[in-house]
């Protein structure tokens, strides 16, 4: 399918995603937060405590860099126990000023388990994709820097993967980075983020 458009929807997301998540890392890394008091009898560090979480919801917005230059990811993970099922939708975009740019984004079901220390844990997930390929054509009718473009598009089905190390001084906060990747037979990519965690993250 070939659409005309000014500039990318997808380029506008990760960057407002990067910046968005940036300036959150910003906020409340630089404040003393207040932990919960040491359990006695824990296990060493990244030691599978089964039911040492309960069951809730977070939501992760993170920004950084992938494949196409900039990435993004934005995500909702339903927890019980070290089960967990993460809905997102991530993608990379290439940085361009006045026109848009090669980006490839995908909306995932992911399951996956976690391992815990007492203020840390790490993730690993992995499920089904729908992944939206974007290739921008060379610009016609331009006044100055403004142009138009036709961009072809093309959807598919891949297999999401991600990783997440998240370190969390609260409940309800955490701050992790994320390597994410999509495996799928017309743009594979894979992006590394710095995100912020606010739900029930432990």
């Amino acid at each position: 399918m070939t659409t005309r458009a000014p500039a990318r929807p997808t380029t506008l997301f990760l960057t407002l995603t990067l910046v968005a998540s940036l300036a959150a890392v910003a906020g409340p890394a630089s404040a003393q937060v207040s932990g919960d008091p040491v359990p006695t009898g824990a296990d060493g560090p990244l030691a599978e405590r089964a039911g040492a979480s309960d069951a809730g919801v977070f939501v992760t917005l993170g920004g950084g860099f992938g494949t196409h230059d900039m990435a993004g990811q934005l995500a909702l993970s339903v927890v019980t126990g070290q089960h967990h099922v993460v809905v997102r939708t991530s993608g990379t975009a290439e940085f361009t000023l006045f026109a848009p740019g090669r980006s490839v984004a995908d909306f995932a079901v992911l399951y996956g388990r976690r391992t815990e220390a007492e203020k840390s844990w790490a993730r690993f997930a992995a499920g089904p994709s729908f992944v939206t390929v974007s290739r921008p054509g060379p610009g016609y009718d331009c006044v100055w820097f403004a142009c138009s473009y036709d961009v072809a598009e093309e959807n598919t089905l891949g297999l999401a993967l991600q990783a997440d190390a998240v370190w969390a001084p609260a409940k309800a906060f955490g701050i992790g980075l994320t390597a994410s990747g999509n495996l799928n037979p017309k743009d594979s990519f894979a992006t590394v983020t710095l995100g912020v965690h606010l739900g029930r993250v432990r």
